[in-house]
């Protein structure tokens, strides 16, 4: 398949290659060209040359705009990904502070709290609860006081 897709554009592009091109003219005078000569006509082949291998970046302001334009386009690039990085923080910071509430809703509204410590579930103590409750306000601050 590997094969068929790198030898088909090069025949189509020697079959397009071998097309001649035919010039007429018609009997008001206009000047034809087509790839195929006219029935009952007589047509002349016209030699078609390949463009030069540098056209177009010979002209030094074509060269510049084409600079201009990628960077333009890379400096485009550069400030998505930034408005992507921003946006999937703005979005972490979100989740955080939903957690952090949550978090705080739960420890607070109940009187004993427990946590899993080394696979195993602990009661914290009064203290470790005020602790987690200002530990968490904290975070509270952090993630949704923006």
């Amino acid at each position: 398949m590997r094969t068929h897709q790198v030898l088909l554009p090069l025949l189509l592009a020697t079959a397009a290659s071998q097309a001649g091109v035919y010039r007429w003219t018609d009997a008001e005078g206009t000047v034809h060209f087509s790839q195929s000569p006219p029935p009952d006509t007589h047509a002349e082949p016209v030699t078609v040359k390949p463009p030069p291998a540098d056209s177009g970046l010979s002209d030094p302001s074509l060269g510049k705009s084409l600079e201009q334009f990628e960077r333009r386009r890379a400096d485009r690039k550069k400030q998505q990904e930034e408005t992507a990085k921003r946006a999937e923080a703005e979005k972490r910071r979100l989740a955080n502070c939903e957690k952090a509430r949550k978090n705080l809703a739960t420890v607070t509204s109940r009187g004993r709290v427990r946590v899993i410590r080394a696979n195993e579930s602990v009661a914290l103590t009064e203290e470790e609860r005020q602790a987690l409750i200002r530990k968490l306000e904290k975070q509270i601050q952090k993630f949704c006081d923006q």
